[in-house]
């Protein structure tokens, strides 16, 4: 998503049906363009959540949800 944003180019993303994919892709998208954010912005967001999962256990880590992350991160800024 970052690099056809960066490229000004359409994407598209086959999920062959996997309604948990689609969702979850349309969630962030709908995040991302509400919060206006540029692809450094969303870059420093993804970053800031793989140093979340360093500091997780097993399972909270399994129950971890970027778009739950990106959600709180959002809302606090």
């Amino acid at each position: 998503m970052m690099a056809a944003a960066e490229a000004s180019r359409d994407l598209i993303y086959f999920t062959f049906n996997h309604l948990e994919t689609v969702t979850k892709l349309t969630k962030l998208q709908w995040l991302i363009s509400q919060s206006d954010l540029n692809v450094g912005q969303v870059y420093e967001l993804i970053v800031s959540y793989a140093e979340h999962l360093k500091q997780l256990n097993a399972t909270q880590f399994q129950n971890e949800d970027l778009c739950k992350f990106f959600t709180e991160k959002l809302i606090s800024s």
